[in-house]
């Protein structure tokens, strides 16, 4: 099901979810732990994303990626060029086929004419 979005210039009326510095800390505390680097654990939060006060999910990199990957794909399934072009090799195979069919006909019928009866006028009489 897809969602709408609306997009409009900032006016300092948009509702933007409220981050808790609690939340950010709690959410980067297992990374600074595990790697003891707060750029790494920042950039792992950018990526995944979190929960935030409202217990919503707050979107990462990742997310975004994903749902761009997936919109990709929708545009390419709609928009697919693969069978239209596979449509218009189909129809050039078979014009070129009709038209080497054609040119063999003529070649057989000219090869008739001179193995067979004159057809009139090219010959001398003796």
């Amino acid at each position: 099901m897809p969602l709408a979005y609306r997009y409009s210039e900032w006016d300092g009326t948009q509702a933007i979810p409220g981050l808790d510095a609690d939340k950010v800390l709690e959410a980067l505390s297992d990374d600074i732990m595990n790697f003891g680097d707060l750029q790494h654990a920042l950039r792992n939060l950018m990526q995944r994303g979190m929960r935030n006060q409202q217990g919503d999910r707050m979107q990462g990199l990742r997310d975004l990626l994903q749902k761009l990957r997936q919109q990709r794909r929708q545009r390419l399934d709609q928009f697919d060029l693969g069978g239209v072009m596979e449509d218009i090799k189909r129809q050039l195979e078979e014009i070129l086929q009709m038209e080497r069919d054609t040119l063999n006909e003529r070649l057989n019928e000219q090869g008739g004419r001179q193995d067979g009866a004159p057809d009139g006028g090219d010959q001398q009489q003796q």
